[in-house]
């Protein structure tokens, strides 16, 4: 059985698994590109989105432009 743990993303809860990479997780939450990444405030570039790992109670932020006019 898997260690899991929960984070926020866009301020839904969500549990993942303890060693998920964040690129990962972005596939399962279903984010799709182009979007801007925080988390706990802090932009991720898209370059760091297979190395960064996650951590109990992170708050992630998945910015995606609209167009419109």
């Amino acid at each position: 059985m898997s260690e899991t743990f929960d984070v926020l993303i866009n301020n839904m809860p969500c549990t993942i698994q303890t060693n998920m990479p964040l690129s990962k997780v972005l596939a399962l939450f279903g984010a799709q590109q182009p979007y801007a990444l925080l988390i706990n405030h802090q932009f991720v570039p898209s370059s760091q989105h297979d190395s960064v790992m996650l951590k109990p109670d992170d708050k992630i932020d998945v910015i995606s432009a609209i167009q419109g006019g």
